[in-house]
């Protein structure tokens, strides 16, 4: 966890930081018949955002049936045009502005 800031907190955070950048919707079901969902998009520029945690607690997103999950989830959002950046909660705050410039300096 985060040492600054609680989960609930980085999430609230990450939505003010994406609305800068588009309109941002969340647990965006992207593949019909499949339970999928992002955790964070904003559709119309088909970029997702994935906060896993659990990384040192045995969580779902680490452990074998979640994890790959989570790799057939991101393959088949990828195979449909969606740019997908994965973060833990301890690095989303951190990375996750200079990623977005990133991703708006080469996208548009």
């Amino acid at each position: 966890m985060n040492q600054l800031l609680d989960n609930d907190q980085i999430k609230t955070e990450v939505i003010a930081i994406l609305s800068d950048y588009g309109d941002v919707v969340q647990e965006l079901k992207f593949l019909e018949g499949r339970k999928f969902r992002f955790d964070y998009a904003i559709p119309d520029k088909k970029l997702a955002i994935e906060l896993n945690g659990g990384q040192w607690s045995g969580g779902r997103h680490t452990r074998g049936k979640g994890y790959e999950n989570d790799r057939l989830k991101i393959n088949q959002a990828q195979l449909r045009g969606w740019t997908v950046l994965e973060y833990t909660y301890n690095s989303v705050i951190m990375q996750l502005i200079p990623d977005l410039k990133t991703f708006f300096e080469k996208s548009y």
